[in-house]
């Protein structure tokens, strides 16, 4: 079940990527996490994992394929090499998507049903 939310979220948060700004991932791993049933930290992990993943892929493979102009000219900035840099992004979003994951599982709890404690003791 953990794996099938990271895949999940890695797959349509690629294809969201394609046609929807940035931040409309926040939006959809939110969306997930409110679709499976995991509990807080199983969810946000998940979340991470999978973002960090699809970010930091995709901002290596741009950086391969421009060969590395624009990350040779912001990396001083951050007193980096470029794999820092792509580490640093990759590791932005992985925080995004576990936040936003951790928050559709909470949005979820809500809508349970508590049990009563007359039969627990």
């Amino acid at each position: 079940m953990k794996l099938l939310q990271i895949v999940a979220l890695i797959v349509a948060g690629y294809i969201a990527g394609l046609f929807y700004p940035f931040w409309s991932l926040a939006i959809l791993a939110f969306v997930i996490g409110f679709l499976f049933n995991l509990n807080g930290w199983v969810s946000f992990f998940s979340g991470f994992i999978a973002i960090f993943l699809l970010w930091g892929i995709q901002a290596f493979w741009i950086d391969y394929e421009t060969s590395s102009h624009l990350t040779d000219k912001v990396a001083p900035l951050f007193y980096s090499n470029n794999y820092k840099l792509i580490f640093i992004t990759a590791t932005i979003g992985g925080l995004v998507g576990a936040l936003s994951t951790l928050s559709g599982s909470f949005f979820r709890n809500l809508f349970r049903k508590k049990r009563s404690n007359i039969y627990y003791q």
